[in-house]
């Protein structure tokens, strides 16, 4: 294994480690209308479900995700 394989399972380590309390601050953002950081972050643990099959979470972030792109652009009108 080399390093970056180690680096990249540590970093995917701490990203399912600390999934639920990043759903949950993800949420939040959504609740306060913060919706321009909510969109992208789901970009940004893509690799997290893509290498841990974490499906149920994925479902989740893709609906809060889509909930706040629709809200964003709203906003802007």
């Amino acid at each position: 294994m080399s390093a970056d394989d180690t680096e990249e399972t540590l970093a995917l380590d701490w990203l399912e480690g600390s999934l639920e309390e990043l759903l949950a601050v993800k949420a939040d953002a959504h609740a306060r209308g913060m919706h321009e950081l909510v969109w992208p972050f789901s970009e940004a643990l893509r690799a997290l479900f893509l290498h841990r099959r974490c499906y149920r979470a994925w479902d989740e972030v893709t609906a809060l995700a889509l909930a706040s792109a629709r809200a964003s652009e709203e906003d802007t009108r």
